[in-house]
């Protein structure tokens, strides 16, 4: 069975930065024209994080990866991301429509640390063979930064729907946060803090196939990883999971 766990995540402040001018897409969506757009928006964009440029003059001590972990040093200086004080399980609600109709849905989910598990211990399962170059490109921004920007997407069993009734109950209010980004997803966040005899931490989640996704919440673990996760599968969104 996975273990997941509550953490202190990096956030961007309101008060400092406009949030819709921070958000990107996933790295592997990024478009050259993309990347363009992004890092015009604002200086904190986490387009200098999540995919930077990259010049022909780089050097191992200046380079696309010494540039992002600088990028959130200097953030975190400045105030545009402030960690929590409480170590929380974090909503995460996706507004999204439908491809090809009107409706619009509400995917949700939650963000939380999880335990780095070898695949032959039957855990957690991998959901494609992922390719060698995205590999090692997110391994060096890793272990640069020190921090997760791109959240692993996962499914997990809740056959008695427990899971589900908690994020249910906990979306009733509304999100703290919300961002609107320009494929019309609005993106939703809130916090569980976790208290010794809360009903969250005494469920025990157990997980069963694992896809990618890049979220904007910043995490500076040691270890365990950084996950999000979904109940259960939805119409692909322009936030969707792809191979890499």
């Amino acid at each position: 069975m996975a273990e997941v766990f509550p953490f202190q995540a990096y956030r961007f402040n309101p008060a400092r930065v406009d949030l819709a001018k921070v958000l990107t897409q996933p790295y592997d969506k990024i478009t050259p024209a993309m990347q363009e757009r992004y890092y015009a928006l604002a200086s904190q964009n986490l387009i200098a994080v999540e995919k930077g440029k990259a010049y022909s003059d780089d050097t191992p001590a200046n380079n696309v990866y010494t540039r992002a972990a600088q990028a959130l040093k200097n953030w975190i200086t400045q105030g545009a991301l402030v960690r929590d004080a409480a170590p929380s399980i974090y909503i995460y609600l996706q507004d999204y429509q439908v491809p090809h109709t009107r409706e619009r849905k509400v995917r949700k989910g939650f963000i939380a640390l999880g335990r780095v598990e070898d695949y032959a211990g039957g855990v957690v399962f991998r959901h494609e063979q992922t390719l060698a170059g995205p590999r090692a490109d997110r391994l060096e921004l890793l272990r640069h930064t020190r921090a997760h920007t791109g959240q692993l997407f996962m499914l997990y069993a809740d056959p008695q729907q427990r899971i589900d009734a908690l994020l249910e109950q906990a979306s009733r209010a509304p999100a703290p946060v919300e961002v609107r980004d320009e494929y019309d997803v609005v993106h939703g966040c809130g916090r569980w803090r976790m208290r010794k005899r809360s009903s969250v931490s005494a469920t025990r989640w157990q997980t069963r196939s694992w896809s990618s996704l890049t979220g904007t919440t910043v995490t500076r673990p040691r270890w365990p990883t950084a996950m999000s996760a979904a109940p259960r599968w939805a119409p692909p969104t322009p936030m969707r999971p792809t191979r890499r």
